[in-house]
């Protein structure tokens, strides 16, 4: 679900948001910059410590469905750009295809096949 930044934003609590991001470990930025859907942002990070993507967390990797799941599109596209792993369950333990498949996101679903279509190509 929703990260303690989340819920301070979705509440309209700006100044706690900036105060958790003021204080918050460099991988939590950037999942929070992930989940703004700002891929410049999320770049950034990366290029500033390229184990950034390797050393996230199976929780990280949920975020995915757990996005798509709450309807942000654009940040679970650019996980999957990203490289977020797909299968990581999410809500109620469903992967990034169940949450698209539940919301009926055919965009998602396609992005998400094509995903796992690269994945086991390069794997063979």
């Amino acid at each position: 679900g929703l990260s303690p930044h989340d819920v301070a934003l979705k509440f309209g609590h700006r100044d706690v948001y900036d105060l958790l991001v003021q204080h918050s470990p460099a991988h939590v930025r950037f999942i929070n910059t992930v989940l703004a859907g700002d891929e410049a942002g999320a770049r950034a990070f990366i290029d500033q410590d390229p184990s950034m993507l390797t050393s996230l967390t199976p929780a990280d990797h949920s975020r995915l469905a757990h996005a798509i799941f709450d309807g942000r599109r654009e940040a679970a596209h650019l996980m999957l750009r990203l490289g977020f792993d797909e299968t990581a369950g999410g809500v109620d333990g469903g992967t990034a295809l169940h949450a698209a498949s539940w919301i009926g996101d055919v965009v998602l679903v396609e992005a998400i096949h094509r995903q796992i279509v690269r994945l086991q190509v390069t794997r063979v």
